[in-house]
């Protein structure tokens, strides 16, 4: 039948090939649909792909800016604090700054330890003793020579 014309077929086959023609050409017409709505859709998937990537960078820079964030605000709370700390015991900054401490319990202990090394503004200071010539001014005569009697007797 290769060489028989569809027109010499009877009309219930041609009927048939017409129908068959047109859902064939019906299928086609599907088929580049599907195969232009599967590239929009892979398109999609990898832009869709990439927003999540950027949006995972995204996440992991802000998280890593909250981390540095959080541990520069706790340098500052702990230095504010040792701030306080050594100023409520007389202790300059700068003296404070010196100070090994990693939490506000050893930091107490050792600026209370600086301060005791110190002495208290509160506590009298020593009262210089004219005998040893530290600046005391002597105020009679009957000092000097007794300030005079001990030095020659201690060279005796």
């Amino acid at each position: 039948m290769p060489e028989n014309k569809i027109e010499e077929l009877p009309e219930w086959a041609q009927a048939h090939i017409a129908t068959l023609r047109q859902e064939a050409a019906q299928r086609r017409t599907e088929k580049q649909s599907l195969a232009n709505e599967v590239a929009t859709l892979t398109a999609r998937v990898e832009e869709l792909t990439q927003s999540a990537a950027d949006a995972e960078a995204a996440r992991v820079a802000s998280d890593e800016l909250a981390q540095t964030t959080t541990a520069d605000l706790e340098r500052e709370r702990f230095g504010r604090t040792r701030d306080r700390l050594a100023a409520e015991r007389g202790l300059p900054s700068n003296v404070a700054e010196l100070v090994n401490a990693t939490d506000e319990e050893s930091l107490t202990t050792a600026l209370d330890a600086l301060a005791a090394l110190r002495g208290t503004p509160e506590s009298p200071k020593p009262e210089p003793n004219p005998a040893q010539g530290a600046g005391g001014q002597l105020s009679d005569e009957s000092a000097k020579a007794a300030q005079a009697e001990e030095f020659f007797t201690s060279l005796e």
